[in-house]
């Protein structure tokens, strides 16, 4: 017979009756605190067997589109519109970027400084896609099916 007490799967399968080994049944048989255990399994698993309906008998998700904002398809428009607009106004502020780095590039030689450049851009334009995308996403949960 073991000294150690059984695990949480060999708990819940004795209090299933499904057949354990027999050093199994032994602990459970002499060690309290297994058999506290498994009557507390025991009891649960009678509890859901007992319960045949769910405790919500509600259907969220048909409630939750009654409560978004109703946003028609102008509206809609109006925000790529702006998304559109705020790229094409980044574009005159990366510029800005290419030519202050230009008079500053005496600082910095060799490919090191247009590599820099190149990153800070990329992330610049990814940055403003993520932002669109994300945008468009909420925008398209909100369109009525």
């Amino acid at each position: 017979m073991s000294n150690t007490h059984l695990t949480e799967e060999e708990l819940q399968s004795y209090a299933l009756n499904i057949p354990a080994d027999i050093e199994a049944v032994l602990h459970v048989n002499t060690c309290n605190h297994c058999q506290l255990q498994v009557r507390a399994y025991q009891m649960l698993y009678s509890q859901i067997r007992e319960s045949d309906t769910p405790a919500l008998d509600l259907a969220v998700e048909e409630l939750v589109p009654a409560y978004l904002p109703n946003m028609g398809t102008s509206e809609i428009m109006e925000y790529r519109y702006l998304y559109c607009l705020l790229f094409i106004a980044a574009l005159p502020l990366a510029a800005l970027i290419i030519v202050c780095w230009n008079m500053l590039s005496w600082l910095f030689s060799g490919i090191f400084t247009s590599a820099l450049l190149l990153l800070l851009c990329s992330l610049l334009a990814m940055g403003i896609w993520e932002l669109f995308r994300n945008h468009d996403k909420k925008i398209n949960t909100l369109k009525p099916h």
